[in-house]
């Protein structure tokens, strides 16, 4: 994968679905931030296509390796912990999440469907630092879905799809 110039990061090429990418910075100011995408081609392809899928901005526990702004509305903070969300999203078959830590913990998660089946319930043991939890929901029906994270007697919530 090339960018469009040397200076500022891209992708160009072929693939056969998703590329997951993330960008980890600070803010030092408060105030507004504006994103910009620039999309560019050459005279050599044509009917390819690039999109931007999902895009999300979250909060990173200080002393992360990246403390980074989250835009919307708070949710519970958890000392020490960060929970990331399922992708990708929507979910055909295999994905995952990901937790960082400040250090070992026990990490309990239950996913259910839209009508409050439980079609997961497991709990793990995360390291120091980062954490990847993959998932399997190829043999779960396409609709909405709610995991629940339990870390230190609090709880996250995340909502994904299940789209095959």
């Amino acid at each position: 994968m090339t960018s469009l110039d040397i200076v500022r990061p891209g992708w160009s090429g072929n693939t056969n679905g998703y590329i997951n990418s993330t960008i980890k910075f600070t803010v030092e100011n408060p105030g507004k931030l504006v994103f910009r995408f620039r999309f560019g081609s050459d005279f050599t392809i044509d009917k390819q296509g690039w999109a931007l899928d999902d895009f999300c901005l979250e909060e990173a526990p200080f002393g992360t390796p990246a403390d980074i702004v989250g835009i919307g509305v708070p949710e519970v903070e958890i000392p020490g912990f960060f929970l990331g969300h399922i992708s990708p999203n929507p979910l055909d078959g295999q994905g995952a999440f990901m937790f960082n830590s400040d250090k070992p913990v026990t990490v309990q998660y239950t996913i259910t469907n839209s009508l409050g089946q439980i079609l997961s319930d497991a709990s793990i043991k995360g390291e120091e630092g980062y954490n990847r939890v993959d998932l399997d929901a190829s043999s779960w029906a396409a609709g909405l879905y709610m995991m629940e994270v339990s870390v230190h007697g609090q709880s996250l919530t995340r909502k994904f799809i299940v789209q095959h």
